[in-house]
């Protein structure tokens, strides 16, 4: 069986306007800690929301931040543009499972347009602290690209190879990005995929060669489109739909 299209998303700075991590760090009353430079940011941000616990926040407090992100510019449309059956929609991000669960569920209730989210899992525990866990156990080791905790081109080829054995084969894979992480599922992409970075942020400087590229990554062969907002992606896909 064959499905159109697979849309995989990195979440912030691509979904929503902002990065959550950064968002709920603003909540700490003192400067936060400089992040080590043995340290991921997964954990890095395990310390941060140890402080924050320690300030006494809560569960509620951070659904009250982060449903209060926005979206970026026509995102919401184009995510329901693309609840359709032969459309598959993924999130590979390095936020966590807490954050992206509840700010999907606030934004679009019961609607499951999101079939899978890989991202780090975190979790609320009996004393209300939020505890995260790298999305890689161990932490990988194969990838330059990408940080330990994940390795976003390894999870976009596994998810395409465990659909495949499924019986389910895309005509073509869109990743929509704009962070350095962003770049590795970009060269996991062939010449009739499509990738759709940010204007203005990495994503879109390195593919153009406004910024170098590493010298360890593989060649990109997916066409690229730029976009600004969701509506520049959505008009791009509905040509080949």
């Amino acid at each position: 069986m064959s499905k159109k299209l697979l849309v995989a998303f990195d979440f912030d700075h691509t979904i929503i306007n902002g990065n959550s991590d950064t968002i709920v760090r603003e909540m700490l009353h003192a400067k936060p800690p400089e992040l080590k430079p043995s340290d991921s940011w997964t954990e890095y941000m395990q310390t941060i929301f140890n402080l924050l616990h320690k300030q006494g926040i809560k569960e509620s407090t951070y659904l009250d931040v982060i449903t209060k992100i926005p979206a970026t510019s026509g995102m919401i449309d184009f995510l329901s543009f693309l609840n359709q059956p032969e459309i598959e929609v993924i999130i590979i991000s390095d936020s966590n499972s807490i954050f992206i669960k509840m700010w999907l569920e606030a934004t679009f209730e019961e609607e499951s347009i999101v079939s899978h989210v890989y991202t780090n899992e975190a979790y609320f525990d009996s004393s209300d602290m939020l505890n995260i866990a790298m999305h890689h156990d161990p932490p990988q080791d194969w990838c330059e690209m990408c940080p330990k905790n994940l390795c976003k081109g390894f999870v976009l080829a596994k998810h395409l190879k465990q659909r495949l054995d499924e019986g389910i084969e895309f005509n073509n894979v869109a990743y929509v990005g704009d962070g350095r992480n962003d770049f590795c599922p970009c060269t996991k992409l062939q010449v009739k995929d499509y990738i759709f970075p940010r204007k203005g942020y990495y994503l879109a400087k390195v593919l153009d060669n406004s910024i170098a590229k590493p010298n360890f990554t593989n060649e990109v062969k997916a066409v690229v489109n730029v976009w600004e907002t969701a509506f520049d992606i959505q008009q791009h896909l509905s040509e080949v739909l």
